[in-house]
């Protein structure tokens, strides 16, 4: 795709639109089994057939991660798309979303895409992602997604899943550092700098209207995580606070329901007591 790509920039052929984004995000990686149709002629290009690609990667920016090492399948038909990711050692760069570079050694799942409907009344792109898995040494995630992308007016989303085996230390590399506030990120990266705990699974449920995330009135949507912690050393009043011992081998559970949070501590200790 990367010696490719300077051909398809430079030809008329392709729309404007889709020369700018090869242009932008650089792919690259390589193309297999290609069975391509392409028709140009009408107002929304139209495609069908098939494409197999290894090593796939792309610039990002912060709408939209960048990423390497992703192999595929992937299906189009029209107005519709199915991609089956099948990947080891991926690589996501959110543009400083969050503090690191992310790597998995796993990525699986299938999405699949609709474009927009001219003929509804209100168009909309759907996207659907079923049985995605992500992991490596620091989470497991299981998660299905429906996203409809309304051309005007909010968005909606529908999903669900699941984490397990979160080691507690390297929550603070996952934490959205461009949402959170700096004061809670100091405290987070303190309290469980040394905590040493897991979470052996937690739950995670979302649906309504994206614009009113997390604070969603009159049923407009729901959000909640509830997560299950062991073992965990809380180092609750961290430096450059003095004279609070931290909290060691707690056990409980916490949930996250829209902009709240509440949470049991089933037992634990403080200076071995």
């Amino acid at each position: 795709l990367g010696l490719l790509r300077p051909w398809l920039i430079a030809t008329p052929i392709l729309p404007e639109k889709m020369r700018r984004a090869l242009q932008y995000y650089r792919p690259q990686g390589m193309a297999h089994d290609m069975s391509l149709h392409l028709d140009l002629s009408q107002k929304t290009p139209f495609a069908k057939g098939f494409l197999r690609v290894n090593d796939l990667g792309w610039q990002g920016n912060e709408d939209i991660p960048g990423a390497t090492g992703i192999d595929a399948q992937l299906w189009l038909d029209g107005a519709r798309g199915l991609l089956r990711l099948a990947s080891e050692n991926v690589s996501i760069d959110s543009a400083g979303q969050v503090r690191e570079r992310l790597r998995f050694e796993q990525l699986g799942g299938d999405v699949a895409v609709f474009l927009p409907d001219e003929s509804d009344a209100q168009p909309r792109t759907k996207l659907a992602i079923h049985n995605l898995k992500l992991g490596n040494p620091d989470l497991q995630l299981q998660l299905g997604l429906r996203l409809d992308l309304l051309r005007e007016g909010c968005q909606l989303i529908d999903a669900q899943g699941d984490l397990s085996q979160v080691a507690t230390e390297r929550i603070p590399a996952y934490l959205p550092v461009k949402v959170l506030e700096k004061d809670a990120l100091t405290w987070l990266d303190g309290a469980l700098k040394n905590s040493k705990g897991h979470v052996p699974r937690a739950d995670i449920r979302l649906h309504g209207r994206l614009d009113q995330f997390p604070y969603f009135y009159n049923d407009s949507g729901h959000f909640s995580v509830t997560l299950d912690f062991e073992h965990l050393n809380l180092d609750y009043a961290p430096p450059p606070t003095h004279g609070w011992a931290p909290a060691e081998r707690l056990y409980g559970r916490l949930a996250f329901v829209n902009n709240g949070l509440g949470g049991i501590i089933q037992r634990g200790q403080v200076k071995s007591i």
